[in-house]
Order: C-alpha cells, then structure tokens, then sequence
C-alpha cells in the first residue's frame, strides 16, 4: 500500500490502456497508408504523425512483456509466427489485388528481433557469469548471424534488381517473399534501431528518464534521415510512457496479435475494393 501511495498521481495508465492507446492511432496511421490515389495519400498528415508514436508505444510493451513473461522462448516464438504468417499474406494478398498502397507492414519483424537480442545478450551475459565459454561462442554467433543473413540477403536483393528485366512479376515477387521470410537486420520494420530502442528500454526499465533519453536521441536520430519527415514525432510517446503505472491491466494478451494483421488486411482490401469503382 505504501508503494501504491508514492505513485505520482499522473501514472495512470496500464499496460493494457497503454497498448489501447497504441492501437488507436495505429489505426490512424494505417488507414492514411491504404487509401493512395495517384500516389499521394487521401486522408489528412495528421493521421500519419499520429501514427509516429505508435512503434515505441509498442516496443515499450514489448521489453516489459520480456521481462515479466514465464517463457522467453514461447514469446519469441509468438512474434515469429505472427512475423512469418504476416510475410506469406502480404505475397499473397498483394499479388491478388495490386494497389498503389504498398502491404509491407510487418511490426512483428521488429519486435522479434529486439526480443531475440535481449534473450542473447542476457545468455551471453550469463555465459561470463558462469565462465562458460561454450555459451560466450555460441552467444556471440547467434549475435552475428542474423547480421550476416542480411548482408546474404542484401546480395540477393541487389541481384534481383539487376536481373529483374529477365524475371516476371511473380516470379520476382516469389524471391523478394523468399528472402524478406529471413528475419534479419535490414529487412525490420522502422529499421534495426527501433529493435535497438526497444532493447534499450528494457535493459533501462529501472530508471524510467533513462528510457526517455533513449526515445529522445532516437527521434534525433531520425530527425536527420532522408525520408522521415514524421519519423521524429515519436519522441511524444513519451508522455504515455511515462504515464505507465507499472500494472498489467485487464485485456487479452493475444489480441494484438489478432487484431494487428486482420486491421492491415480489413484495410488494404477495403481500399482497393472502394478504388476498383
């Protein structure tokens, strides 16, 4: 009771709330994203800078799900399922009706591998711990591995451009499918920093300002990149971060999951349905 009582009166939000919030806007955002007529978007700009707070809202729950789940590998497993079924359907559906919005959503990507280098980073950490050089090998080439798939992968996008003259739609189609169904460092939604931001509020989760720099210095980041003119606005998921009072909050923890791809598909499709007419 007296721990609930140090609580400022501004921590408010739960974990549930918190990702309530996020799928909100996300929602704003992905709506902008589908609905593309002659290459520039119908709904207003603000529906995108809303959508700017949506990825670190998420990856915030996410290093919180990593640090309180019972099974690690369970969760992994989860965001790799959901990342490789997402793969496959964006291939299909995107085949079966082209648009001019691109379905390349992939959210689970991100999270997967920031989960994924959490987990490796606490073994290889364990490995010095026990002294146990097996573990610090095979720790530190798990680390490297999915840097070197994506160069491998990088290689193959290069030469599938070069080639692409020769290769049909879907035949071209049925490659970039296949190496972008590796999980690796240059094929993550919002980039490889994102996962790295989120690995960074996990390994700060004691000192919540320390998570805020972290979110500041990746807006910075972004601020400075070609191409992410909105990018920079997440700095604002700050003020629901830190309104985050520490408790889980009532709500189903496969709803994301669900609710993630059936909303980008509901979209898209809802999309080119409305620009067939």
């Amino acid at each position: 009771m007296e721990e609930e009582k140090r609580k400022p009166k501004w921590k408010i939000l739960t974990m549930t709330q918190l990702k309530l919030l996020a799928v909100v806007l996300m929602v704003f955002d992905h709506v902008r994203q589908m609905f593309i007529v002659d290459g520039t978007a119908i709904m207003p700009d603000w529906f995108g800078m809303l959508g700017r707070l949506v990825l670190p809202l998420f990856l915030f729950a996410a290093a919180e799900g990593m640090f309180y789940t019972h099974s690690r590998k369970k969760y992994m497993i989860q965001l790799l399922i959901g990342y490789e079924a997402m793969v496959v359907l964006n291939a299909v559906i995107s085949r079966a009706m082209p648009s001019e919005a691109a379905l390349i959503n992939n959210v689970f990507g991100t999270l997967f591998m920031m989960a994924l280098y959490i987990y490796l980073i606490d073994r290889l950490k364990d490995g010095f711990r026990e002294d146990n050089w097996k573990k610090i090998l095979s720790s530190l080439g798990l680390i490297l591995l999915p840097v070197i798939i994506g160069f491998i992968c990088l290689i193959g996008l290069g030469l599938l451009i070069e080639g692409r003259g020769a290769m049909s739609m879907g035949a071209t189609q049925i490659a970039v499918t296949a190496i972008t169904a590796i999980p690796n460092f240059f094929a993550l939604e919002g980039g490889v920093f994102m996962a790295g931001l989120g690995a960074a509020f996990y390994y700060t989760r004691k000192w919540p300002y320390l998570q805020i720099a972290s979110l500041i210095a990746s807006s910075v980041y972004t601020f400075f990149l070609p191409g992410n003119e909105w990018q920079w606005m997440m700095v604002f998921a700050a003020v629901p971060i830190l309104m985050y009072n520490g408790e889980r909050g009532r709500g189903n923890k496969y709803f994301f999951y669900i609710f993630y791809p059936a909303h980008i598909y509901f979209l898209y499709i809802l999309a080119w349905l409305i620009m067939q007419h």
